[in-house]
């Protein structure tokens, strides 16, 4: 199996791709956040932080996505049953007048629906030009 570091790297190369092609990325982000899930590292509660530009980036691509692409694809989303266990990836973005917020979180359940929350990632930027939108995105 591949060291966490690794699929992380990747991940974030993804991040870096050109997003035009966003199903394209988010197909390959979907498969590498899967194999993140698997490693040790992460099944042992090990996780990676997220950096400002990682969250930049996700939020562009979840922009492409849902503003450009009209089909269900979501961002993030990414349900792995393997071995009993399913990891629930999600993201949600929020705007009014004020600020700007993304929440992006890992879990982890079990057969027993018990579940563990191997990374949570929230950011707030205040804004100054009101937008009035709200949106979101999340698979529970």
């Amino acid at each position: 199996m591949k060291a966490l570091e690794d699929l992380i790297q990747k991940f974030q190369a993804c991040l870096d791709e050109d997003l035009m092609d966003a199903v394209t990325t988010y197909k390959q982000m979907k498969t590498l956040l899967a194999e993140i899930c698997q490693t040790q590292e992460v099944q042992e509660g090990r996780g990676w932080t997220w950096s400002p530009k990682d969250i930049e980036r996700l939020a562009k691509l979840k922009d492409i996505v849902t503003t450009t692409i009209p089909t269900h694809v979501k961002i993030l989303e990414s349900v792995m049953d393997q071995h009993g266990t399913n990891s629930i990836i999600s993201a949600t973005a929020k705007r009014d007048n004020t600020k700007e917020e993304l929440k992006i979180s890992i879990t982890l359940r079990d057969d027993n629906t018990q579940r563990k929350t191997l990374l949570e990632h929230q950011e707030t930027t205040t804004t100054t030009a009101p937008s009035g939108s709200s949106e979101s995105l999340n698979n529970a």
